[in-house]
């Protein structure tokens, strides 16, 4: 997960959530999530899944497209591009709803919107787990 910046300008300032961004014209959502992530961690990885299609009405109407990947890559090897820090967690550190930072040495929240929980709660369903 992303630890959203502190700007103002940017929804969610200075929250925990996915990476992603706007599909732009021309692109499908797939490829719009190949690009994003090769822009803001430096990796695009081989496989991508389609996580969910939802209508999305906060902070404004758009069409969302969640995609998940396995990481191929060792975290050390993630060049974090945008935002101020990223971490891997389990699905219950998410579920908290409050994330430790190790790059600033505090929790930050998650962002606030019935979505993040509803795709956490999707990804439980599909990713096999060890428990």
């Amino acid at each position: 997960m992303q630890l959203r910046d502190f700007n103002p300008r940017i929804v969610y300032p200075g929250c925990w959530g996915f990476f992603g961004g706007t599909v732009e014209s021309g692109e499908t959502p797939l490829q719009s999530a190949k690009r994003e992530l090769s822009e803001e961690i430096g990796h695009v990885p081989k496989e991508i899944y389609a996580l969910s299609k939802d209508s999305v009405s906060v902070p404004d109407e758009v069409m969302m497209y969640s995609f998940y990947a396995p990481l191929e890559i060792r975290p050390t090897e993630i060049i974090l591009n945008e935002g101020m820090d990223f971490g891997l967690f389990g699905f219950q550190e998410i579920l908290s709803k409050q994330l430790y930072s190790n790059e600033i040495k505090k929790k930050f929240p998650l962002i606030n919107h019935p979505n993040m929980i509803y795709l956490v709660r999707k990804l439980i369903r599909k990713i096999p787990r060890d428990d």
